[in-house]
C-alpha cells in the first residue's frame, strides 16, 4: 500500500484536515497520523485506519497509477451521453445596457431566429440527442433577452417537450433571463412547460440599478422583484444569479436580507464573479478568479447558506469532470444556427465550433470544437503532476481559449485556490465538529 498522491493537508487547531482531491475525502487527523502519511510508515496506522483510509482512498495499492485514473476519468467524461444539454439563443437583442455585458449590449448582434431556423435549431437538438442515445434533454433559453421573441421560445418549448413525450424522454426548460419581462403572460405561457427561471440581481436596488439599466438609464430592480414574484407566485423553481464585483460585493448579504423577507427564502442563489479576462461561467463551480474575488464569492455564498438559501455553488470540495465546454452533449446554438461551446462565446464568429447543416440539420464541426474536445490537463506538463488538478483541473477553457488562442493551455492560481479550498474545509469541518465517526462524505473526526 502506499499513500495517496492527491492527499493535501491543512493545519486546523492541534490537528490537520486531511482532503483527498480525487474523492473528495476529508478527514481531521492529530499530528501523529499527519507524520506517519508524510513519511509513508503506513505499517504504524493500525487496522482500523489503515481500513478506512483504503476504503477512502487516502491509501491505495502500489500498482495504482492515480494520474492514469483521472485521466481515464476526464476523458470517460467527456463523452458521457445520458443527458443532453444546450442552450439557444432565440434573440441577440436586448432592452438592457448592463455595465459589464459581453455581448455588446444588444448592439453587435440583433439577429433574432425566425420560424424557418428555429425548426432547424429543433431539428438539430432532436437528432442530437438521438445519436447520444440520451434519455434526458435540458433546454435554456438564452439571448440578448431571450423573452423579446417569445413565439420562438414557446414554438422550442412546445415542439421539444412533445418530441421527449413522444419518444419517452426526459425534459426540462429554463430561460435565462435579465427579468424585466417576465409579464403574467409570459410567466402563464411558459409555466405550461414547467419552466425554470434564472433572473440576475446584482445587490440591492441601490447598487443595481447603477450596473443593470434600460437602454435609456433606468434601474430595472423594481421590474425585476414584480417579475420574481410572478415566477414565484405560479409555482415555479427561481435562480437569482448575482454577479459580483469591487463595486457591489457589500451589497450582497443585504439582498440576500430583501429576498429572504420578500417571500423569495425558496430562491437559489448562484454566485459568479465578474473578472477581466472572461466572464462569469455559467455551469462551472471553480471558476478561479484573482485572490481576493474567489475568497469573496466562498464567503458569500457561506453567508448564503447561514440565512438557510441553498446555493449553485457546490459547499463541499469534490473531485471536477470536464465542464460543458468539454463535452461532446452540449452546445450553445445561435441564431444564425451556428454552434458554440460555451455560452459565453457569442456572437463572434471566430469563436464557433462550427453550425448547423442546412441539409441534414447535423453538425459541421470545425478546430474551435476539437480545441475543446482535446484538452485534458493530465496531458499539460504543470498540470499533471499537480495535487489540486482534480477540482482546478487547470482553469475555465474558455478564459484559457480567450486568452492565449488555444483551449489547450492553462491558468495557474495555485496559493490563491489553496486558500479557498482550506476555508471551505475549514467550514465543513466545524459544521460537523461533534460527529465522532465517518460521515457519508469521508468525513472523520
Amino acid at each position: 500500500m502506499k499513500v495517496s498522491y492527491y492527499n493535501v493537508m491543512f493545519p486546523y487547531d492541534d490537528s490537520y484536515i486531511l482532503f483527498n482531491t480525487l474523492r473528495g475525502a476529508v478527514f481531521v487527523v492529530d499530528s501523529e497520523t499527519r507524520e506517519v502519511l508524510m513519511e509513508g510508515k503506513l505499517s504504524a496506522l493500525g487496522e482500523e485506519l489503515t481500513d478506512l483510509f483504503t476504503t477512502h482512498g487516502i491509501i491505495v495499492k502500489n500498482e495504482v497509477n492515480e494520474c492514469d485514473e483521472y485521466r481515464l476519468m476526464y476523458e470517460k467524461s467527456k463523452y458521457a451521453t445520458n443527458s443532453t444539454t444546450l442552450h439557444i439563443i432565440t434573440t441577440y437583442s436586448c432592452n438592457l445596457a448592463c455595465t459589464y455585458c459581453y455581448e455588446g449590449k444588444g448592439e453587435i448582434e440583433q439577429k433574432s431566429m425566425d420560424t424557418k431556423e428555429a425548426e432547424r435549431a429543433i431539428h438539430f437538438v432532436e437528432n442530437l440527442t438521438e445519436s447520444n442515445n440520451s434519455s434526458s434533454l435540458g433546454i435554456e433559453l438564452f439571448g440578448g433577452e431571450p423573452f423579446l421573441n417569445m413565439p420562438i421560445n414557446t414554438m422550442v418549448a412546445r415542439e421539444l417537450e412533445k418530441w421527449c413525450e413522444e419518444t419517452s424522454r426526459n425534459f426540462s426548460i429554463n430561460a435565462v433571463t435579465n427579468g424585466t419581462l417576465s409579464t403574467q403572460e409570459t410567466v402563464e405561457e411558459l409555466a405550461q412547460y414547467k419552466c425554470s427561471f434564472l433572473v440576475t440581481v446584482d445587490g440591492t436596488k441601490e447598487i443595481h440599478d447603477q450596473r443593470r439599466r434600460y437602454k435609456d438609464g433606468r434601474g430595472t430592480f423594481d421590474d425585476i422583484m414584480d417579475g420574481l414574484w410572478r415566477v414565484r407566485d405560479s409555482g415555479l423553481h427561481i435562480m437569482v444569479r448575482i454577479n459580483v464585483d469591487e463595486y457591489n460585493k457589500e451589497y450582497i448579504v443585504p439582498l440576500f436580507d430583501f429576498l429572504k423577507e420578500g417571500g423569495l427564502e425558496d430562491t437559489l442563489i448562484s454566485i459568479k464573479p465578474v473578472f477581466n479576462s472572461s466572464p462569469a461561467c455559467l455551469s462551472y463551480g471553480y471558476c478561479l478568479p484573482d485572490t481576493e474575488e474567489l475568497r469573496t464569492i466562498n464567503d458569500l455564498c457561506h453567508c448564503a447558506r447561514e440565512r438557510a438559501f441553498k446555493t449553485e455553488e457546490p459547499e463541499k470540495v469534490l473531485p471536477q469532470g470536464p465542464c460543458s465546454a468539454q463535452r461532446s452533449s452540449y452546445f450553445t446554438i445561435d441564431p444564425y444556427l451556428r454552434l458554440f461551446k460555451c455560452a459565453i462565446l457569442p456572437p463572434y464568429e471566430e469563436n464557433s465550433a462550427g453550425l448547423v447543416d442546412l441539409e441534414s440539420s447535423r453538425p459541421l464541426l470545425n478546430s474551435v470544437h476539437t480545441d475543446f474536445m482535446l484538452r485534458n490537463p493530465m496531458e499539460i506538463e504543470p498540470c499533471k503532476t499537480c495535487e489540486y488538478v482534480p477540482i482546478c483541473r487547470g482553469g475555465c477553457p474558455v478564459e484559457i481559449y480567450q486568452t492565449q488562442g488555444t483551449a489547450r493551455g492553462y491558468i495557474c492560481r495555485k496559493p490563491e485556490f489553496q486558500e479557498v479550498i482550506q476555508q471551505k474545509l475549514l467550514n465543513i469541518v466545524k459544521k460537523h465538529s461533534s460527529c465522532d465517526h465517518a460521515l457519508a462524505n469521508g468525513e472523520r473526526r
